[in-house]
């Protein structure tokens, strides 16, 4: 049997089994070059749609309670209900794109806004400011920048720079504690344990473990590991049951089939996976619905 040690990591985190029977789930799923937001069943079963404007794209889209969505759309972020209705918004400046959006824990809201200077922002429920933080990338094309922001437990950011194939740690007064070059356009970096970062790789089409005190590389996992054709890899989410649900986006491979979503146990194994004939548009966020 194929034991992974990176993903002994996730159990450290969660302290749980893998589920005996199949989980009844629904996810929100949208992407770059998908021109709506979709609810969807393990089953494939579309449930509800939200179009998207002309030109706009979705690259982190929430699911947040009391039925509300959230989501960037590189010109801004919205929350709306299941009735489409716009219950916030907020809109970019020029030359700039909004590419990343959480719910924080404690049920403030964290964008990740590309530009010069990019920034972070944390809002209340409410959506008025609370913080923002400022730096400068070095990469000059907003696009080139970052995709998803993260927070830490500790009050820092992580994200990846794509230009720069590097991801970086960053503490609320915009200081950079630390920066670590991955080889690949890193989508979202993700804190596993005090000593591991989980790092989307992007065009590497590969799933990276890093040392948080080095960069190091601990275990990679690629398309031969799992079964898969792996393309570019975006938002990926730890779960309770120990497994990890992977996007696995095809907008830089046009005409080559894999799966949009799977999700793989500790041992690396696909448990599930939407299935490839589906008509759906490529996918790099997902978001677990709450009931």
């Amino acid at each position: 049997m194929k034991i992974s040690i990176a993903f002994a990591f996730l159990s450290l985190l969660f302290f749980s089994c893998s589920p005996s029977e199949p989980i009844q789930e629904e996810f929100l799923l949208a992407g770059s070059g998908f021109d709506k937001i979709i609810q969807i069943n393990r089953a494939g079963e579309i449930l509800w749609e939200h179009p998207l404007e002309a030109g706009q794209e979705c690259n982190s889209v929430v699911s947040m309670s009391g039925d509300r969505i959230l989501y960037a759309h590189n010109t801004g972020a919205k929350i709306i209900d299941k009735s489409h209705q716009v219950l916030w918004q907020y809109h970019t400046p020029e030359n700039s794109e909004l590419q990343s959006v959480k719910e924080l824990p404690n049920g403030n809201i964290l964008l990740g806004q590309c530009g010069s200077p990019a920034k972070i922002m944390e809002l209340d429920p409410s959506g008025n400011l609370l913080k923002q933080i400022s730096f400068e990338t070095g990469i000059e094309n907003p696009h080139g920048q970052l995709r998803h922001v993260n927070k830490t437990k500790e009050g820092t950011y992580l994200l990846g720079l794509f230009d720069k194939e590097c991801v970086l740690e960053i503490d609320e007064n915009g200081q950079v504690l630390k920066s670590f070059d991955v080889q690949c356009p890193p989508f979202a970096v993700l804190p596993l344990s005090d000593s591991t970062w989980l790092v989307s790789g992007g065009d590497s089409n590969q799933i990276k473990f890093i040392s948080t005190s080095d960069g190091r590389l601990i275990h990679k996992i690629e398309g031969k590991d799992v079964g898969l054709k792996l393309r570019f890899i975006a938002e990926m989410i730890p779960t309770e049951h120990n497994t990890l649900l992977v996007t696995n986006w095809g907008g830089h491979e046009p005409g080559v089939e894999s799966t949009q979503v799977f999700e793989m146990d500790s041992n690396e194994n696909v448990i599930w996976k939407l299935s490839e004939e589906l008509p759906i548009g490529n996918i790099s966020s997902i978001s677990r619905v709450k009931n």
